[in-house]
């Protein structure tokens, strides 16, 4: 099963041969008795060459397979765990920046799709949350957008928009919209630690108007945030989802951004394999981020 997994994974029998520190003709009498045992061609052939691109039954055998490793890792895992007398905690990370507006009892939720007798929750920037990913160091991400990578899953639970927070003495549920990019003060606040295809757009958008994008102060985290536009009185560029988590520590104002807007998903990842496409869909059964938040 390995074997094949890293034929699908390295879209080459030799490379995965090499990787798994077999000959590449051995590779092949193993994926060829895989072919015979399910009965179908699993790899797209030209004429006699068999190339390695799956077929459709090729994609089902290989998700199957993830599965079953991960398990079977995951079984002898627990034994090393109780015959050394340690257990490792199944690690659920959330990108730091959006953390504080998740609800508790979904992030919960969230833990009880995992078999797992020990659950870890923690915090961290997006990109570390992406590598643990990638590493199988942590079994579930929450992060702003999704990976673009064929080893791991993932599922919109959620979304947001960029807007503009502006202090205000009290808190107001007042919005407006601005009428163009050129409205936004130069000295403004700017979350950091977004995806890079949204961060992307905010500062091509805000290049189109002036060449000060630079001079922008980046934050992370809504609660910093609130606090530097409290004391400095400066507006902030941030998801709509943060804005309630904000008002709980200044009053501020929502100015909508002028159309089109700038939107980008919530999603739930995990290492290709993880949680099956059931479980992965169980976590958008509930909203992810807090009763009342925008953007829900």
């Amino acid at each position: 099963m390995r074997i094949y997994l890293a034929a699908v994974e390295e879209g080459s029998f030799t490379r995965a041969s090499i990787r798994e520190g077999i000959s590449q003709p051995a590779a092949s009498i193993i994926i060829n008795e895989i072919e015979e045992t399910i009965g179908c061609a699993l790899f797209e052939r030209r004429g006699t060459v068999r190339k390695a691109e799956v077929t459709e039954t090729g994609q089902l055998v290989a998700e199957t397979f993830s599965r079953i490793i991960t398990g079977y890792d995951s079984e002898l895992g627990a034994i090393a765990e109780l015959s050394s007398g340690r257990r490792t905690a199944s690690r659920i990370l959330f990108q730091r920046s959006f953390a504080e507006a998740l609800s508790g009892s979904w992030m919960l939720g969230l833990g009880n799709l995992l078999n797992s007798s020990r659950l870890s929750y923690e915090t961290c920037e997006r990109s570390t949350v992406i590598d643990s990913i990638r590493s199988r160091e942590a079994v579930v991400g929450v992060i702003d957008g999704s990976i673009e990578d064929e080893r791991s899953d993932h599922v919109q639970v959620g979304s947001y928009a960029m807007v503009l927070a502006v202090p205000e003495p009290n808190e107001t549920a007042a919005e407006d919209r601005l009428e163009s990019w050129e409205s936004i003060p130069s000295d403004c606040l700017l979350l950091e630690d977004l995806n890079p295809r949204m961060a992307r757009q905010v500062k091509r958008h805000l290049g189109k108007e002036r060449d000060a994008v630079g001079h922008m102060t980046g934050v992370t985290g809504a609660v910093t945030t609130a606090r530097i536009m409290s004391e400095t009185r400066r507006p902030a560029l941030v998801p709509d989802v943060l804005v309630p988590v904000i008002r709980r520590h200044t009053g501020c104002r929502l100015v909508h951004l002028p159309s089109p807007g700038l939107q980008a998903s919530i999603d739930v990842v995990t290492p290709w394999g993880q949680l099956s496409r059931r479980g992965l869909m169980a976590a958008t059964q509930e909203d992810c981020f807090e009763r009342g938040v925008l953007g829900t």
